[in-house]
């Protein structure tokens, strides 16, 4: 199915919908082509898959969780350096 902007359209009501006033608990990322965004409300949590596969991208909410690399990439490293204060880093910071 492709992304056009009737689709886009139901994503972005389900999105707002469903996690409003959500805010962005974990970021897990299996690959580097996915995201799975941990999302907690005041009464409820949700599962947020980003894929941006070349041959399946989609957003859906879900149940599962793919397991995490052992050494987390180096994007997700540099984003982790530069939102945590100086001193709540461990890796080096380029």
């Amino acid at each position: 199915m492709a992304l056009d902007g009737a689709f886009l359209r139901h994503i972005r009501r389900e999105l707002e919908e469903n996690a409003r006033e959500a805010r962005v608990e974990k970021i897990y990322q299996p690959n580097k082509e996915e995201m799975v965004l941990l999302l907690r409300t005041y009464t409820d949590h949700f599962k947020l898959l980003i894929s941006a596969r070349a041959n399946s991208a989609r957003i859906h909410f879900t149940r599962f969780v793919p397991e995490n690399p052992p050494q987390p990439p180096a994007g997700r490293t540099s984003y982790r350096c530069g939102t945590a204060g100086i001193g709540a880093c461990a890796a080096p910071c380029f």
